[in-house]
């Protein structure tokens, strides 16, 4: 598995992991604006031609927002979402995730992020609360 950056060819393999995580996907588009925004970071953990996941994140004075982060379900629990967190660290670590999604909040914690609030309503479609969670880097490697 390689860690390297998004490109255009990817934009549909994307996509497709995309929809199979997300209630609300970014589309095609979105992905793509992404790729062109200064500040913003788009990585993929691949193999070979095959796309395993993708992160999205945002960088600004040392720190990473993550505006997504998707494991395709065939090559989950192997590694891939802990080598996309590892590859998008900063001083200071924030996403928001569903609260409902307790397998996503785990494996977040169990890479040393913590729940620093929560976001009413930040979800649609369906509607669902976010928990913001954060992990300050000390030393390297965030999981």
């Amino acid at each position: 598995m390689d860690i390297v950056r998004a490109e255009e060819k990817y934009i549909a393999q994307i996509a497709a992991v995309e929809r199979e995580c997300f209630p609300d996907p970014w589309s095609e588009e979105s992905f793509r604006s992404a790729m062109d925004t200064q500040g913003t970071v788009s990585i993929a953990a691949v193999n070979g031609n095959d796309l395993l996941g993708y992160a999205v994140y945002t960088e600004y004075d040392g720190s990473v927002y993550i505006e997504k982060i998707a494991v395709a379900l065939s090559h989950r629990r192997k590694g891939v979402g802990r080598a996309l967190l590892g590859a998008s660290e900063g001083s200071e670590t924030v996403l928001e995730v569903r609260e409902g999604n307790t397998s996503a909040i785990e494996f977040y914690k169990s890479c040393g992020f913590e729940q620093i609030g929560t976001r009413k309503g930040f979800y649609s479609s369906p509607a669902e609360n976010a928990a913001v969670m954060r992990k300050s880097v000390k030393g390297s490697g965030i999981c």
